[in-house]
């Protein structure tokens, strides 16, 4: 082997930070991101929760201590779903690379956040017989 071991570890490596985590805490919270995947991690608590990676390109985000709306920063960024957007995802079906819109729209029966998801703009998909698919969704064109 031609790496030397010892000099190697030896080395303080940087931190790599992970991507920053948005919450859907206030009515109105939205962002527009283009999906890379959902995955299930293992919470602080030990339980398992649906996560979603993506790259944001515009959101906003009510800042509780300045009582103002914020602009979410773009780049990459995850959010964790509650029940009902994960059976919005799940309905939805979104695949890498789909632009999407969600936003935090009301809050219904017993206390329960309730979302809403618009595709800007889908990837060409797949049909049954092979065949790709656009949708005629438009173009949507970050400036």
């Amino acid at each position: 082997m031609g790496i030397d071991l010892k000099k190697v570890m030896s080395k303080k490596l940087p931190a790599a930070e992970s991507a920053p985590v948005f919450r859907f805490e206030t009515l109105g919270d939205q962002l527009v991101f283009i999906f890379r995947e959902l995955k299930t991690v293992m919470t602080s608590r030990g339980e398992d929760a649906a996560l979603c990676e993506c790259d944001v390109l515009g959101g906003e985000h009510f800042n509780k201590e300045k009582r103002k709306i914020e602009s979410w920063p773009k780049g990459p960024t995850a959010f964790f779903l509650s029940t009902q957007p994960q059976r919005l995802f799940r309905e939805q079906q979104p695949v890498k690379g789909d632009v999407i819109r969600l936003q935090f729209a009301e809050v219904g029966a017993n206390s329960v956040k309730l979302f809403g998801f618009e595709y800007l703009e889908k990837v060409a998909r797949e049909t049954p017989g092979g065949n790709v698919s656009d949708d005629d969704v438009p173009d949507f064109r970050v400036p």
